[in-house]
């Protein structure tokens, strides 16, 4: 920022006769402002983050077990499974089209 054309960022800035070059105070507390808001988005992001990543969790795992669940008990009850499991002649299926 000190190659800056604006009067305001050149005065966060402050060249040492050596060469080298520092921040003034305001610019250290631009800086530590910058630090903690940088910090606090990085908490709450991870903390949605770990919130997100529960849910799809919990998703991937009750999601395929009551798939589990349906099929076996559906596997139980005589007419689905003889309505749907069950080989049809295929002199039937033509003549139904």
């Amino acid at each position: 920022m000190a190659s800056w054309h604006w009067k305001w960022a050149q005065e966060l800035y402050l060249h040492l006769p050596d060469g080298h070059g520092e921040l003034a105070t305001a610019g250290l507390l631009i800086a530590a402002m910058l630090v903690i808001v940088y910090f606090l988005l990085n908490f709450w992001s991870v903390k949605l983050f770990a919130h997100s990543n529960t849910a799809i969790t919990i998703f991937k795992l009750v999601v395929p077990a009551a798939t589990g669940v349906a099929l076996i008990v559906s596997g139980f009850i005589r007419e689905i499974s003889l309505s749907v499991f069950t080989a049809r002649p295929m002199r039937l299926i033509s003549r139904q089209c």
